[in-house]
């Protein structure tokens, strides 16, 4: 993939790619531990508005669910998202920056597998997530930064979003862990470490 570094206005746009690993749960499914592994895979375009600010989005593939610890009977939930995100990236010294925004993503399959077999129609899993996003970066070079960051889903992946929904969630401070009406609601939980790989003439 190749991307073009210009100058518009005194503003610059870099582009490059990311690779990274990925630990995940699912809360609101009654078990905890970032157990499922998986890959973050994208390209990101940066629109660079002073050396200390730049605003970032791109398309990001994002492995996501849930898994069993050693301790626990065998089970996966498997939730995979195309992700476009929307971050302010701030670094205030040279080598050192944290980034915040927001990511949309598309949901595009989601099962869950132990004894048996579910599919997201059983799950109830929506095609849609919005994460809220936080990290912190190391430069290494101009062309490579490491990440480590955190995602956590702003509104539930189960359909229907009900009232209930938002009692079961870390906003309303899980004020009833399981509704009971119906199925339990789940909010992804992701953490991350990834390099970037910047392309082009870096200033």
């Amino acid at each position: 993939m190749v991307f073009l570094l210009f100058t518009a206005r005194g503003q610059r746009f870099q582009g490059g790619m990311v690779l990274g690993l990925a630990g995940s749960q699912i809360d609101g499914d009654g078990y905890s531990g970032y157990y499922k592994p998986g890959l973050e895979l994208g390209t990101f375009a940066d629109l660079v508005l002073s050396p200390y600010f730049s605003l970032r989005s791109g398309v990001f593939m994002v492995q996501k669910g849930a898994h069993s610890s050693a301790k626990q009977p065998y089970f996966k939930t498997v939730v995979n998202e195309v992700e476009v995100p929307l971050w302010i990236n701030y670094y205030p010294y040279t080598r050192i920056g944290i980034s915040i925004g927001t990511s949309f993503s598309y949901i595009f399959s989601a099962y869950y597998h132990s004894s048996y077999y579910l599919s997201r129609e059983d799950l109830g899993i929506g095609n849609m997530d919005v994460d809220l996003y936080f990290s912190l970066n190391y430069k290494f070079s101009p062309h490579l930064t490491l990440r480590a960051a955190y995602r956590y889903g702003m509104i539930p992946i189960t359909r229907p979003i009900r009232w209930e929904c938002w009692k079961q969630s870390v906003y309303l401070f899980w004020l009833s862990a399981y509704p009971g009406t119906s199925k339990p609601c789940w909010w992804t939980n992701t953490a991350s470490v990834s390099l970037e790989f910047k392309i082009g003439k870096q200033k």
